[in-house]
């Protein structure tokens, strides 16, 4: 069984084998750690996050919670983390070889939490990485997408615009992204 002592450790030996670019905090994920019903990640840990050694503990996260509430989600029943568990020196945008170093991590973070059949992910590297594509992600976001695993394992995908661009955002396009975590929500309802 994985555990989140076995995340930090495999965050640790990737961060070792990029040889630099990343900070030197490890940023926890935080949430349901038994029974998740989503399992929602970002990409990168904020400034905030790495100080606080905590995923979406800032403004970002603040936003996050409440558009979780939408959907009926809560640090009770959700587990919030980031591909990368170190913040990128100058905050600079992870390429790809950093992401896919942490990959295995987040897959054992997942595990660790019990599996979540939803998966949301936050923004669009952290959606590209979910879904496998390249392609602008903007179009994707608000919508459930059903992957299956190579296990058979069937899971929801569910991509969202990252918290942070609400804030400076028009209001129509606040109410847009409401409406998908409500969508979300009506989704969780009817299918249990």
């Amino acid at each position: 069984m994985s555990t989140l002592a076995d995340v930090e450790t495999q965050a640790q030996e990737a961060r070792d084998l990029l040889r630099g670019g990343l900070g030197p905090a490890y940023v926890e994920g935080s949430g349901a750690l038994e029974g998740a019903a989503a399992f929602i990640m970002g990409a990168v840990p904020k400034s905030v996050d790495a100080a606080r050694r905590e995923a979406f503990s800032g403004t970002r996260g603040l936003i996050l919670r409440e558009l979780m509430g939408f959907a009926g989600l809560d640090e009770d029943n959700a587990w919030m983390t980031n591909i990368l568990k170190f913040r990128p020196v100058g905050n600079r945008v992870p390429e790809a070889t950093t992401i896919d170093a942490f990959k295995t991590s987040l897959n054992t973070e997942w595990r660790a939490v019990g599996s979540p059949r939803l998966i949301i992910p936050i923004g669009n590297i952290a959606t590209g990485v979910i879904l496998g594509t390249a392609v602008p992600v903007v179009s994707l976001f608000g919508k459930r997408k059903t992957i299956r695993s190579k296990d058979g394992t069937i899971r929801e995908v569910w991509p969202m615009v990252d918290p942070i661009h609400g804030i400076s955002a028009p209001v129509e396009v606040q109410y847009v992204i409401e409406k998908d975590w409500e969508r979300l929500g009506e989704w969780r309802k009817a299918n249990g």
